[in-house]
């Protein structure tokens, strides 16, 4: 008995009551992604249809700059996801600044900047604005820019937005796009797949780090990107987290796990998992980055066609 629980722990065994209690929220950023309209709007419809609770992260400079349809068809796109009853509503600043780069006072106005169209979507849609995200989830160069930036959010209440799983779809993105643009099909649905493939390891990885570290099943956030890959994707990706009995949940339940209340001390700009963030073991924490799934081969080949068109 002892032996079986202990395989438990490690995440080799899954018992059913174990896996019944597997949650996760999704959460989107860069929305809208004004670039891709048909993409976007293809994405929430689908979300929508789903039913499936979202939290969107809105960067409102992508109204502004992209003219592929114009201010106000942009501000239409914007208006399907905030008028989704699925969708939480969230500031992911206005022009998405890295702020270890450009520093407290520039980062604050790009934050405050990021609400004025998104306040107003909220209260048209009767929702809060409460969530906010970093992007490049870059919380600060070191220790002191972190607490600054931390105590600012706390004082204009909004709620720092983590998360847990990631797969880099952003860079999956970048190829998918540049194989349809090239008329490759078969490279673009390879990579597609591939997507699928690795984000499902990542989940498996980080359900096995909360069985170590927690000994339970933790509610797991997923943070992806408003782009083509996931608008043609991301049914199948939440179909294959149903069969591994998931059930999707808002980012508000999944915050209402305890692990959430934990703190972070990690102080480097890197935008790393918060399952990382929460170690305060250094070593152990660089032994389990070590043992992530490999995507190197698809950063080799994004470096290349990106190498490439340079």
């Amino acid at each position: 008995m002892k032996k079986l629980l202990m395989l438990i722990i490690a995440g080799l065994i899954v018992c059913p009551g174990v896996l019944a209690q597997l949650q996760v929220a999704i959460t989107i950023d860069d929305v809208p992604n004004t670039k891709a309209y048909d993409a976007s709007l293809k994405l929430v419809r689908q979300l929508d249809k789903m039913k499936v609770p979202t939290a969107i992260f809105i960067n409102e400079s992508k109204l502004r700059f992209s003219k592929n349809q114009g201010f106000f068809a942009n501000v239409g796109l914007l208006m399907h996801w905030g008028k989704s009853p699925y969708n939480t509503l969230g500031n992911h600043t206005y022009s998405h600044l890295r702020y270890s780069a450009v520093g407290y006072q520039a980062f604050t106005q790009d934050l405050l900047k990021g609400e004025e169209f998104t306040e107003k979507l909220a209260k048209k849609y009767h929702k809060k604005l409460r969530y906010f995200r970093f992007p490049y989830n870059d919380l600060g160069k070191d220790s002191s820019q972190h607490y600054q930036i931390v105590h600012y959010l706390q004082a204009n209440d909004y709620i720092l937005t983590p998360f847990t799983v990631e797969s880099s779809d952003w860079m999956f993105n970048y190829l998918y796009e540049h194989y349809q643009k090239q008329g490759k099909p078969k490279e673009a649905q390879r990579i597609g797949n591939l997507y699928i493939q690795k984000t499902l390891e990542y989940f498996t990885f980080f359900e096995k780090m909360a069985m170590t570290q927690y000994k339970r099943p933790v509610r797991h956030i997923y943070l992806c990107h408003d782009n083509p890959l996931n608008a043609d994707y991301i049914g199948l990706l939440l179909s294959k987290l149903r069969q591994r009995k998931y059930s999707f949940i808002s980012l508000t339940k999944a915050m209402q796990d305890p692990v959430y209340q934990q703190t972070d001390v990690y102080y480097k700009k890197w935008g790393v998992s918060w399952m990382y963030r929460w170690m305060k073991d250094g070593k152990a924490r660089s032994q389990w980055m070590k043992t992530e799934p490999d995507i190197m081969p698809v950063y080799r080949e994004y470096q290349k066609v990106l190498k490439a068109k340079h």
